[in-house]
């Protein structure tokens, strides 16, 4: 199962997408993605994706191709990334620190 997470960001049309990123599911991120393309910067997170297979890398790469931005924020993604030798940037979490007043 695969779950499509898409909205509008400053400049960016940002895809968040979750789950196993194969198959059908794949090909309608790709459909996603058409109708919604008009030129503006494509952004996709794939931090929370767990399995990708052929169809779900040729959709990638296929993102790859329009000049899509790829966040990779653990391991897996950045695996991914590198082998389909896909522009992937690491997303700078902000921790907190919680102070106790004394």
């Amino acid at each position: 199962m695969l779950r499509v997470e898409m909205h509008d960001a400053i400049n960016a049309l940002v895809m968040k997408l979750e789950g196993r990123f194969t198959g059908e599911y794949a090909e309608y991120a790709r459909s996603l993605v058409a109708r919604c393309n008009n030129g503006i910067k494509l952004l996709v997170d794939l931090t929370e994706v767990t399995a990708v297979d052929s169809a779900g890398e040729e959709v990638l790469a296929f993102f790859g191709r329009l000049g899509a931005e790829f966040v990779a924020d653990n391991v897996y993604a950045r695996y991914v990334c590198e082998r389909l030798q896909l522009p992937a940037a690491r997303r700078q979490m902000r921790r907190r620190r919680c102070e106790v007043a004394r």
